[in-house]
């Protein structure tokens, strides 16, 4: 499992943060990995500017 996890996220979670993210593994049997990132940009809205999302997890499946 691939994750991007934002930093804002650790932020807000303080000490949580490492047992937040190991309530994660078990959506990650094969294994997980990723990036810290500071924020995401989601998509456009109706002005066409885009969105931008702070704290976010992202998990994404990944092959071995």
């Amino acid at each position: 499992m691939l994750f991007f996890y934002c930093a804002g996220r650790r932020l807000q979670r303080g000490d949580d943060a490492p047992a937040e993210l190991l309530k994660l593994a078990p959506l990650a049997p094969g294994g997980a990995f990723g990036a810290l990132t500071l924020g995401e940009i989601g998509s456009i809205q109706g002005s066409g500017y885009p969105l931008f999302h702070n704290a976010c997890i992202v998990g994404l499946p990944w092959p071995k």
